[in-house]
């Protein structure tokens, strides 16, 4: 498995709705997935008072005809991906944390939200 939320590289991102606000999504696992032309699944584990619940969910955007450009499914995969975790994390609030300002990306992380360098923003 790999993390789609967050990465420890500055990398491509795209920025897609997320509790309200755009925010960046690394694309670098939906990429390898569209690459290597396998299903994504999100995954979780929530601590739910009785210990962690483990949530496999099937991602719906898969690689089909009607996405001919590469890219644009690889950006529609980050922003279901996201969808899923905007769920997950309503529905769990305290089990989602960040170290940084997550809707920032480079200005508080290695994380460049554009694939651009940070530049103090």
């Amino acid at each position: 498995g790999m993390l789609a939320d967050r990465s420890p590289f500055a990398e491509r991102a795209v920025q897609v709705p997320f509790m309200g606000e755009p925010a960046p999504f690394p694309l670098g696992a939906h990429r390898l997935a569209a690459v290597l032309n396998v299903p994504t699944v999100f995954a979780c584990a929530v601590l739910d008072g009785l210990g962690y619940t483990i949530h496999f969910e099937p991602m719906e955007v898969t690689t089909d005809a009607a996405y001919a450009d590469r890219e644009q499914l690889i950006a529609a995969q980050a922003a279901e991906f996201a969808r899923h975790l905007e769920r997950r994390a309503r529905d769990y609030p305290l089990n989602w944390f960040n170290f940084y300002d997550f809707w920032r990306g480079a200005a508080s992380s290695s994380f460049a939200p554009t694939g651009a360098p940070d530049e103090g923003a």
